[in-house]
């Protein structure tokens, strides 16, 4: 079953994209997010783990600044796990901030 990298590929973008944009840095001065990138690498099996992926990437944001008035940007590296399973969607394990 050859599908499985570009599958965990696919859903890493999207849940990156949706994190980076939406739910990162909630106590932050950042606004709303204007415009994100996602730049990822290619999804590598964690040794030992059975249908598990670390992806690593970096989001880089511009949004609006709450704290002064103007715009920020920001980059940050980052991590996440994918754990995929036989006929179901693969599930986000966690994103750590490098």
């Amino acid at each position: 079953y050859e599908a499985i990298p570009d599958e965990v590929a696919k859903f890493a973008e999207t849940r990156a994209r949706a994190y980076f944009r939406y739910q990162a840095d909630p106590h932050s001065n950042i606004g709303a997010v204007i415009n994100s990138d996602i730049v990822l690498d290619a999804p590598e099996p964690v040794p030992g783990w059975g249908g598990r992926y670390r992806v690593e990437g970096a989001a880089y944001r511009q949004f609006v600044n709450n704290q002064a008035s103007g715009f920020g940007r920001n980059g940050q590296e980052f991590e996440m796990l994918i754990q995929t399973h036989e006929n179901k969607k693969p599930e986000l394990i966690e994103i750590r901030i490098k």
